[in-house]
């Protein structure tokens, strides 16, 4: 997520702090990267680790840093300022997995994902 464009569902999410939608999103595409042989001994060792607030409050800091360095777009922090959770969150789940799916998860996320 460090050098990974945040999109507008992305950042929403972080601010509602909806820790059980976050997880269950996370995680399922954590699977699949594990199929892919993409997670190393190091990294499956980390999933089976836990701290909720500190996976969010890191995932916040990371949307500030995303946003100082002109990644978001003008949609993106309009939609952060919208309330209708439940259709963000829906629009949250099916991004969540296409960001997930086709992109490498590293050990830190892969650790964030089991919190």
């Amino acid at each position: 997520m460090e050098t990974r464009r945040v999109t507008a569902k992305q950042l929403f999410w972080l601010k509602m702090g909806n820790v059980q939608n976050v997880i269950a999103d996370l995680t399922e595409p954590a699977v699949s990267q594990m199929e892919t042989r993409r997670v190393t001994a190091k990294q499956l060792f980390w999933l089976k680790m836990g701290n909720v607030q500190n996976v969010i409050a890191d995932l916040k800091e990371l949307a500030v840093s995303q946003m100082e360095t002109r990644r978001v777009t003008a949609k993106q922090l309009f939609w952060l300022k919208m309330g209708n959770v439940q259709n963000v969150i829906a629009d949250l789940k099916v991004l969540a997995v296409s960001q997930m799916v086709t992109r490498r998860v590293t050990a830190k996320q892969l650790f964030w994902l089991k919190m």
